[in-house]
């Protein structure tokens, strides 16, 4: 189910290379993720912790329990921020990640 439409969307966004508006929009968006995979998993599950955390405050429930394991999280300014990283700089090791 899901290899199926990812290989339609790429199928389409791959034909218009250099569109603007809307598609280039979502092309953009795409590819920034795409840059960055290891990095966006890892600020995914950040994100997903914190958000837990604030809900469980905000519901008054306990919080101690989020903080026994560490993990990390996910956003695309940071993942926009990275892909440049990696663009501007060579280290052999950024490309693992």
């Amino acid at each position: 189910m899901t290899l199926g439409p990812a290989i339609i969307g790429l199928a389409f966004f791959e034909s218009r290379v250099g569109v603007h508006g809307f598609v280039g929009r979502v092309r953009e968006f795409f590819v920034t993720f795409g840059r960055v995979p290891l990095f966006f998993y890892l600020l995914m599950w950040f994100t997903a912790h914190l958000i837990a955390v604030l809900l469980n405050f905000a519901f008054g429930k306990s919080v101690h329990w989020h903080f026994k394991c560490r993990s990390t999280g996910s956003a695309h300014p940071l993942c926009k921020w990275f892909a440049g990283v990696k663009q501007r700089r060579r280290d052999w090791w950024l490309s693992y990640i």
